[in-house]
């Protein structure tokens, strides 16, 4: 909050188990063939990237690995981020102030309390990609996935 916007400025969506099944769980209702689909690739998963850069369209990205730990260089840590551009609006993600309206011009403009950022899923594939993405960084992540997203939704 305070920070002014600038060319370049992204927002970085730390994705977690509870937020992709609250996603998932609505697309479930909206299209069950599609939510069918991204758990059978999820638990279909036998090779593993645990490392992602991948562009979703109008600037959206995903971006996942690991890093090391800042008191343990040694050992790494998993990271995993949706990235939103909001130097611009777009027709799939843009600013709302807390009066629900639209920042047409986001460059310099200064963010408040009661601001967000809306997400428009243009393609569902977008949902297959960033959770078959998270389930696919490692055998951990995978199980995960089952036990706190599927299984719970079932």
């Amino acid at each position: 909050m305070g920070d002014v916007i600038y060319e370049g400025d992204i927002f970085e969506w730390m994705v977690n188990n509870e937020e992709i099944r609250d996603v998932l769980s609505a697309l479930k209702c909206v299209s069950p063939n599609k939510y069918k689909e991204i758990k059978r690739q999820v638990y279909s998963i036998t090779r593993f990237k645990p490392k992602i850069e991948k562009e979703l369209g109008f600037g959206i990205k995903i971006e996942a690995g690991y890093e090391p730990k800042q008191r343990k260089p040694q050992e790494l840590t998993p990271f995993f981020f949706v990235l939103f551009p909001i130097d611009r609006p777009t027709d799939a993600c843009y600013i709302v102030n807390k009066r629900e309206e639209i920042v047409k011009q986001p460059l310099g403009y200064k963010i408040k309390a009661g601001d967000r950022l809306v997400w428009v899923v243009k393609e569902e594939e977008w949902l297959r990609e960033i959770v078959v993405a998270l389930a696919g960084l490692d055998e951990d992540h995978k199980e995960r996935v089952k036990k706190e997203v599927f299984k719970v939704i079932s």
